[in-house]
């Protein structure tokens, strides 16, 4: 069973949206369904919330619940503040 949505940094966020705006590919760093750490190179494509959770479309057709994101590039989620 899916743990409870956590949102993201804003500030962070933030990037996620300059990122898909800049549309070149990124090393995008994100848990899996199972648990393992998973890596892939592509473009981020959109954000879009559904039933308040967060999600991040990739290029690649993946969809990514933000609260799975580990960072993308070298800049990792853990680095910014909980809030807002």
């Amino acid at each position: 069973m899916e743990k409870p949505y956590k949102p993201i940094s804003c500030s962070f966020y933030d990037y996620l949206e300059a990122y898909i705006i800049e549309g070149s590919q990124h090393k995008v760093i994100y848990k899996s369904e199972q648990g393992s750490m998973e890596t892939t190179y592509v473009k981020l494509k959109d954000l879009r919330t559904d039933s308040g959770e967060e999600f991040l479309y990739l290029e690649n057709g993946t969809k990514l619940r933000l609260d799975k994101l580990i960072g993308i590039d070298e800049i990792l989620v853990d680095q910014f503040p909980k809030t807002c």
